[in-house]
This record gives structure tokens, C-alpha cells and sequence, in this order.
């Protein structure tokens, strides 16, 4: 018995589901918001100060990668859901036009987040 499209589906629909939660979260905050609001001088701090740059260096080049890799994942993604709209079951085909409009939201949400973090300084 083929299934044909629906082990995709249920694997995109997770994949949309953990996207709308790293959309939620990053969408709630900037990166530039955890900056300390007094910038005091290097020296008072020595060694400590460096590995709390590097530590904060790591955290804001993970926080831009995430869009990236959102854009990328759900990009992939929407190629399948097109191609899963021609499934010969009526559910699949529907879930597919969902999956379609929530992989462009990512998309673009993601995209204009990422925009928004490249501009805002």
C-alpha cells in the first residue's frame, strides 16, 4: 500500500512546527537589547571582559544564524508541499495548501526579522 506524500507531510509539519516557535522567539527580542547599558573600560575587567565578549559573540552569530537557517529549511520545505498537492488523497492536499502558506510565512517573517536586526544599527 503506497502512502504517497504523507510521511512528508507529518516530517513538514513538524519541521513548520519548531519553526513557529523559533519565530515567536526570536521575533520577541533583539539581540542588540541584551547589550550592557553601561559600556565601562576594558581594563577594569582584564580576562573576564574577554571571555565575556566571546561568549557574547557566539550568542549573537547563533541568534543571526537561526533566520538563515529557517529561510533555508522552510524554502526546501515548500518545494515539497508543492510537489505533495498532487497526492491522490484529499487530506494530504489540503494539509499541503496549509503547509504552503505557513513555510511562506516563515519565509518572509524570518527574512524581515533578519533585515530588521542588519538595519537597526
Amino acid at each position: 500500500m503506497k502512502r504517497k506524500g504523507i510521511v512528508s507531510t507529518v516530517i513538514i509539519s513538524i519541521l513548520v512546527f519548531i519553526g513557529l516557535n523559533l519565530i515567536i522567539g526570536i521575533w520577541s527580542g533583539s539581540p542588540l537589547d541584551m547589550l550592557p547599558e553601561d559600556q565601562g573600560s576594558s581594563e577594569e575587567y582584564g580576562a573576564m571582559g574577554m571571555i565575556f565578549v566571546l561568549i557574547y559573540g557566539a550568542m549573537l552569530l547563533y541568534l543571526f544564524l537561526i533566520p538563515v537557517c529557517i529561510i533555508i529549511t522552510h524554502s526546501i520545505c515548500l518545494i515539497f508541499t508543492v510537489k505533495n498537492r498532487r497526492s491522490e488523497y484529499k487530506s494530504v492536499r489540503i494539509i499541503n495548501y496549509v503547509l504552503d502558506g505557513m513555510n511562506i510565512f516563515l519565509i518572509i517573517t524570518a527574512a524581515v526579522k533578519l533585515v530588521m536586526w542588519l538595519t537597526a544599527g
